[in-house]
């Protein structure tokens, strides 16, 4: 989905122990929607507020161009949200619905 993107350049950007704790988010499907439109992708990650987290990442064909989330971090790098939407990216390229009923 975005190019160029791995486990270790994700890690490598992420800011003190937020790759961690974006894998768990990730592991525990705290992603609760992911879009995609054109070179732009929309998600919202729960988090420990009521709403969920609004994460934006824009890319173009050389890879991650920029990005922001509605959690107030301030630490350096990205917060776990964020981490958690590119790692959704990175291991379901093609994102699917995340509440199906079977037929």
């Amino acid at each position: 989905m975005i190019p160029g993107l791995s486990e270790a350049n994700i890690r490598k950007q992420a800011g003190g122990n937020s790759f961690e704790l974006g894998k768990d988010y990730y592991s525990n499907r705290a992603v609760l929607t992911l879009t995609r439109r054109g070179s732009v992708i929309h998600a919202e990650v729960a988090g420990s507020e009521y709403e969920p987290y609004r994460v934006w990442i824009n890319f173009d064909k050389g890879g991650l161009c920029s990005g922001e989330c509605s959690y107030p971090y301030d630490r350096g790098g990205w917060c776990k949200h964020f981490v958690a939407v590119l790692l959704t990216c990175l291991h379901e390229p093609e994102p699917q619905p995340l509440n199906t009923i079977p037929a």
